[in-house]
């Protein structure tokens, strides 16, 4: 049912329905010598660059532009505190019924234009304060950029590191094949470069590139 209500600032003149329909009221106007009764009546709306509609009212003479999803949200849905923005639910911005418009934050209103690949905004939500960004296998909170959580990451690691003891002189002429290249090293073993520099410290062995070519450059 269709339920109607003044708006704001033009009572005597305009309402605005539940259903975003603006109407003129029944009233008299003044001429300079007579009165004459005018109907109300639905007035026709206007579409912006963005896609939101609007319509101009008039009072005293001078009018004024108001986008319609916010006239009904002032008159039919209380605000809360910073909640300055009115939002689409289902996004349509032609939709201008009171149960597809609700009152949100302005960071909440970019975020949700962002995941609907809206091309008015952008928001990364880097810091994941929404909650926008989720593991693809178990729907987790994650980090920008990242595809699954810690616990679910292990299950797609193809990489595994070599679990045997490596001995003195596997490590040592690994590192003197690859002139001390720690990385290059590593991948012999199917390890990283920091594993193996554990494996460099136990035996007593150089921890640094610089060492092992300075080392390599005095035998030569």
């Amino acid at each position: 049912m269709e339920k109607r209500k003044p708006i704001a600032g033009y009572e005597s003149s305009y309402e605005i329905s539940n259903l975003g329909r603006v109407r003129s009221k029944d009233r008299k106007v003044s001429f300079k010598r007579s009165q004459r009764e005018v109907k109300g009546c639905v007035k026709s709306l206007s579409k912006d660059r963005g896609g939101y509609l609007y319509v101009d009212l008039y009072k005293n003479g001078i009018v004024s532009r108001q986008l319609v999803h916010r006239l009904v949200a002032e008159a039919f849905i209380s605000q809360k505190p910073n909640h300055n923005v009115v939002h689409h639910k289902d996004h349509d911005r032609s939709n201008n019924t009171v149960e597809n418009l609700e009152w949100v934050t302005n960071d909440y209103n970019l975020v949700e234009a962002a995941i609907h690949n809206s091309k008015e905004h952008t928001y990364k939500d880097s810091h994941n304060k929404f909650k926008t960004h989720k593991c693809l296998d178990c729907g987790h909170p994650i980090q920008y950029k990242s595809k699954w959580c810690r616990s679910c990451a292990v299950k797609h690691t193809t990489h595994h590191y070599k679990r045997t003891k490596l001995s003195k002189t596997e490590v040592k002429d690994s590192l003197m094949k690859f002139n001390g290249n720690f990385t290059q090293a590593a991948k012999r073993f199917d390890m990283t470069d920091n594993s193996l520099r554990k494996w460099c410290k136990k035996y007593d062995l150089p921890t640094h590139s610089k060492e092992w070519k300075r080392s390599l450059g005095e035998k030569v």
